[in-house]
């Protein structure tokens, strides 16, 4: 099994935001608060609570903010089984959604800003610190699938029939939920990044945040891939010279313990014994 990559994945989460986000809340425009709004939007999805004020804004009662914070879960488990290639999900999603609860408690975000544009809209700026999921279940990955990879070597799916290959995944989906548990007492966060999303007036002259406005924060929640490595810096001065070596290219180098001892004219270099050095073809990679 292959881990999908991330963009694939955001892709369906873009589809599933739909059932996230499909209320559009009647906010009338005098009324409104844009830092309420979005630090609720945020609230009630990952941590499954709204201030009194959220919920007077958008007309919501407790109840509301629970089942879309159950929807959330729901999406994000759907989210999980696409990128670790769980194809049969549907008897793992329940355990997975309590794994997320734990999961989305490391959820940190703060609304920096608010601007109200010339086109009416309104921009906000959120900070977030993404969960480092994909960091940590990267530092474990291969010693803790190593078992299933010994017993399911690749070429092992192409002899499977039809019962012989859901046995293997639902050992597969075994296996990273185990390594997802085994993840969580050691979730913590990347370093802040920001994101700025626009509230818009629709047709009745109501704000609303639209799905793909949601789904850019909803990927700055959780780092669903590895962070990129820093640049090397470049170096502040000239390097010293190697023992041995000169920066003069008028003046020889000194010969060194390795430098080949030099021969009396007429006098041959004899042979070095031993096997000779095996051809190479390459570096494999798995």
């Amino acid at each position: 099994m292959k881990l999908r990559g991330k963009t694939a994945a955001l892709l369906l989460a873009a589809a599933l935001l739909l059932s996230l986000a499909g209320c559009q809340e009647k906010i009338l425009v005098p009324a409104f608060d844009a830092e309420v709004y979005v630090k609720g939007r945020l609230a009630e999805a990952y941590l499954g609570e709204a201030s009194q004020e959220y919920m007077d804004l958008v007309g919501y009662n407790e109840t509301q903010v629970e089942a879309i914070y159950q929807n959330s879960l729901y999406l994000e488990a759907q989210v999980f089984a696409y990128l670790y290639s769980i194809e049969y999900p549907q008897d793992f999603y329940e355990e997975l959604q309590e794994l997320y609860k734990s999961v989305y408690t490391h959820a940190k975000f703060l609304v920096v800003s608010t601007n109200r544009e010339e086109d009416g809209s309104i921009s906000v700026e959120v900070e977030t610190q993404p969960i480092d999921l994909a960091k940590k279940m990267e530092e474990k990955r291969e010693e803790a699938l190593k078992p299933f990879f010994e017993k399911y070597p690749p070429e092992s799916q192409n002899t499977m029939d039809e019962e012989a290959y859901k046995a293997y995944d639902a050992e597969w989906a075994r296996a990273v939920i185990d390594l997802l548990k085994e993840t969580l007492p050691e979730l913590g966060n990347l370093g802040p990044q920001r994101v700025t999303v626009k509230l818009t007036k629709n047709e009745e002259g109501y704000y609303t945040l639209s799905n793909e406005e949601f789904q850019k924060l909803d990927a700055a929640i959780i780092a669903y891939s590895l962070p990129e490595p820093e640049p090397t810096p470049e170096p502040t001065q000239s390097p010293e010279p190697p023992p041995g070596e000169s920066l003069d290219p008028s003046i020889p180098a000194p010969p060194t313990t390795a430098s080949p001892l030099p021969q009396p004219e007429g006098s041959e270099v004899p042979e070095e014994s031993g096997a000779p050095a095996p051809e190479t073809s390459g570096t494999e990679t798995e």
